[in-house]
């Protein structure tokens, strides 16, 4: 239930979830989210030591957070499909073109409306960028998640993980390959004589 979109912790991200921006979250139960967000950091610790699978796939960049993992402007596509190509275009486009575009640095750095983007900035402007969507847009929902879970689970633990490895010990595989599963599947008993050829295992 905490994962459903309408529950307003969590946010659908092509079928993985991510933090929600704490001004939906916060109006959603009125300040009091990170209460639920560390009770959900250490339900997932808690799987994590118990080997219990966790269905719902955090998105890449919720993992990255968790392992420390530094994130990159190709991650930001996990979660703004839209937003990612206009900026990744940016690092393409001529100092004329950026020039046309009248981007400024505002809500970015102090004075930022008077600071126009330029391609000798843009790679500080994309940094910055991919900073708000991804961490200060959601900082304390994801700090009360990461508090809960850490509480369970030692930082240091993750150090030795990276985001797919976490994903992967958390979650599971996401495809099952039967044929995979069959090759390597010892038949004991009554099965033992025919294999995969038994008609229960068929």
């Amino acid at each position: 239930q905490a994962f459903d979109a309408g529950f307003g912790c969590f946010c659908n991200c092509h079928g993985k979830y991510q933090v929600n921006d704490d001004t939906i979250s916060n109006k959603i139960f009125g300040g009091g989210s990170w209460l639920w967000f560390e009770f959900i950091g250490r339900v997932i610790g808690k799987c994590i030591l118990e080997e219990i699978p966790f269905p719902p796939h955090p998105c890449m960049i919720l993992l990255k957070h968790i392992c420390g993992e530094p994130i990159e402007l190709d991650d930001l596509h996990y979660v703004d499909y839209d937003l990612w190509r206009n900026l990744s275009a940016l690092l393409s486009m001529s100092e004329e073109i950026l020039a046309s575009l009248d981007l400024t640095f505002d809500e970015l750095v102090p004075d930022g409306c008077d600071l126009f983007v330029t391609s000798d900035n843009v790679e500080e402007y994309l940094h910055l960028r991919l900073k708000e969507r991804a961490l200060d847009i959601c900082s304390d929902g994801l700090s009360a998640l990461l508090a809960g879970l850490y509480s369970v689970v030692p930082f240091e633990y993750f150090l030795l993980l990276s985001a797919n490895e976490l994903e992967l010990t958390l979650c599971g595989v996401p495809k099952v390959s039967v044929d995979d599963w069959r090759e390597h599947t010892v038949y004991a008993g009554e099965f033992s004589e025919r294999g995969h050829d038994h008609q229960v295992v068929q």
